[in-house]
């Protein structure tokens, strides 16, 4: 029952400046997350447990901003069952890149990118997060059992026979 934007935006335009916001805007997170945080817990931790313990992390400090925007409680509890996979997406793609916070950063700005507003006008109300969510988990699920939990990429010691 939403009204969807009535004139599309110009996506030609569009695309590149979101993709440059979002990628200036995820240096600063992932700089803190994957650059700071990761490497130091993953030492303690399985990159599973790390995935988890930052997306959870990651979703308190969205929290605020989401409360802000005038989600409701709902929502957000389902936003928040959404991100924890991806944290664990970012950590596979950071994990399988030699380490690279750059390749964190373009999937934290393809992931802002993928879910904003010119493409899914007025968040929330066109798209399903517990759906997202679902799948989004059964896709780290099969990342996680595919890769392995401890180090989410592939056995650098071949000799283990696994």
């Amino acid at each position: 029952g939403v009204p969807l934007h009535a004139e599309p935006a110009n996506l030609l335009v569009t695309i590149p400046l979101l993709f440059v916001l979002f990628f200036v805007l995820g240096i600063g997170e992932e700089a803190g997350w994957t650059g700071y945080a990761t490497d130091p817990l993953q030492a303690r931790w399985s990159a599973l447990t790390t995935a988890v313990v930052l997306g959870l992390v990651t979703s308190l400090w969205h929290l605020v901003p989401l409360v802000k925007m005038g989600h409701s409680a709902m929502w957000i509890a389902w936003w928040t069952v959404w991100s924890v996979p991806l944290r664990i997406f970012i950590l596979w793609v950071y994990n399988n890149t030699g380490k690279s916070l750059f390749a964190a950063i373009v999937m934290h700005a393809m992931i802002n990118l993928s879910s904003s507003s010119p493409f899914i006008p007025r968040v929330g109300s066109h798209w399903d997060l517990l759906i997202l969510a679902v799948l989004t988990w059964i896709a780290a699920i099969v990342v996680v059992a595919v890769w392995g939990p401890n180090t989410l990429a592939p056995r650098r010691d071949s000799r283990d026979g696994e």
